[in-house]
């Protein structure tokens, strides 16, 4: 069975597709499989990894099929894309629109006697439940907004990891957001914990870099673990996707890559406990 994670906050610019990319990448390395699933209508993910937006065979369609109670046997098989080491199911603009059919649902579940079928919180699970004998890994990149396809995430997900500006303003949501992840827990995903806090865009040159990640040891360490070796700030970092490449394939000596290597090995760590 495979280990899934989400990679999800509450605020966008977090390094969240960076960190799916390059976490999958590193896993992969060690001879796993990978799967990514782009949970994102801006395609983020997708476009790293080179797959055309023009692809019919998205994460929209099949959750569009969960949602019809179809057969997504062959459309599943249809969807993943190989890219590289990874194995994908890439997103598509028409996600949007399957978040707004998903509130409808959900709504209508509310107010009258609940449509047959699946939840509208559970339609990604029934899609990772019918492949997770196949991967070691399933990694989720979600948007930024805590929508119905975050939570939907969160729902089909063990573990949610949550990356992290060394920032003070994003530092603060982050509170706000484990609460968000206990009430899933509670509500929908028993089985769901944090795998870890991750600080990203880390300057261990500046005070305040410095002072955040104190702080965020302090306030969140004894409860949630906390990655020890945060992820430097770089440009070669933002200029991977922009080549369709991994921090490894772009820089392989950028103190970045070492970051998500180190990060991966606790990862593998974890899993072994």
């Amino acid at each position: 069975m495979a280990h899934i994670f989400s990679v999800a906050s509450a605020k966008g610019g977090t390094a969240k597709t960076t960190t799916s990319v390059n976490l999958g990448v590193a896993l992969a390395e060690q001879g796993l499989r990978i799967l990514l699933i782009d949970n994102d209508s801006e395609r983020h993910l997708s476009n790293s990894l080179g797959i055309p937006a023009k692809n019919k065979y998205t994460i929209a369609s099949l959750m569009s099929a969960v949602l019809n109670d179809m057969e997504i046997d062959d459309l599943l098989e249809k969807s993943i894309v190989e890219a590289g080491r990874l194995h994908c199911i890439p997103s598509s603009p028409a996600l949007a629109g399957m978040a707004a059919q998903l509130t409808v649902r959900q709504n209508a579940a509310s107010m009258f006697d609940a449509p047959a079928g699946v939840r509208s919180e559970f339609v990604l699970k029934v899609i990772t439940d019918m492949v997770n004998d196949r991967y070691d890994y399933i990694i989720i990149d979600c948007g930024r907004s805590l929508d119905l396809l975050t939570i939907n995430a969160l729902a089909a997900s063990s573990e949610v990891i949550i990356p992290v500006q060394a920032h003070y303003l994003p530092e603060e949501g982050l509170g706000s957001f484990l609460e968000t992840v206990k009430k899933i827990k509670m509500n929908l995903n028993p089985n769901l914990e944090v795998g870890g806090i991750l600080l990203t865009m880390y300057q261990g040159s500046t005070n305040l870099c410095r002072s955040v990640q104190q702080d965020i040891r302090t306030r969140f360490g004894e409860t949630y673990r906390v990655f020890h070796q945060p992820i430097s700030h770089s440009i070669r970092v933002a200029e991977a996707p922009a080549f369709k490449r991994s921090i490894f394939e772009h820089d392989p000596s950028n103190p970045a890559a070492q970051g998500y290597r180190e990060m991966a090995r606790e990862v593998l760590a974890h899993a072994q406990t």
